[in-house]
């Protein structure tokens, strides 16, 4: 199992630290962490922060955006790398505050998804007008900050 774990980085780079920290931590499987910056005048502390954790740790892919795409430009960057990256099946996005705290995570995502491939995208706690099936329970909306699909769900 190979995942892209994603986060779009806006400012805030205490979170981001914090985030990446977690992820090292509680990641099992083999991974990169592509984070996507939007840039903003003043924030050279998160610009050198993400450049020391590439310059050290060869799985995080830092994505230097030239104009601030938002956070639906970053997802749809992180979308686009792993369609163009032969070999990572799954993606896993994650906003900047999210801290990862269940060993494993990446596994128990990426292995629910691989075993109900009916699932599209997996949304810790999003959605409305919850429809309960077997094996999950699907939703007609969800709003992001955390969620985990595959690459047959983005190009199909």
């Amino acid at each position: 199992m190979s995942v892209t774990i994603g986060i779009a980085s806006y400012k805030a780079p205490d979170k981001l630290e914090r985030a990446i920290n977690a992820i090292r931590v509680s990641t099992n499987g083999v991974y990169r962490l592509l984070i996507v910056h939007n840039p903003s005048q003043g924030d050279e502390e998160t610009v050198n922060l993400i450049k020391e954790y590439a310059a050290h740790l060869p799985f995080v892919v830092p994505v230097w955006m030239p104009v601030n795409v938002g956070y639906a430009g970053a997802v749809s960057v992180m979308m686009r790398r792993l369609i163009d990256s032969p070999g990572w099946d799954h993606l896993i996005y994650c906003d900047n505050d999210i801290v990862v705290q269940t060993p494993g995570w990446d596994e128990i995502l990426c292995s629910y998804l691989d075993r109900y491939p009916e699932v599209g995208m997996l949304y810790p706690n999003g959605g409305a007008f919850p429809i309960q099936r077997e094996h999950y329970t699907e939703v007609m909306w969800a709003a992001g900050f955390c969620f985990a699909t595959t690459r047959k769900v983005i190009t199909e």
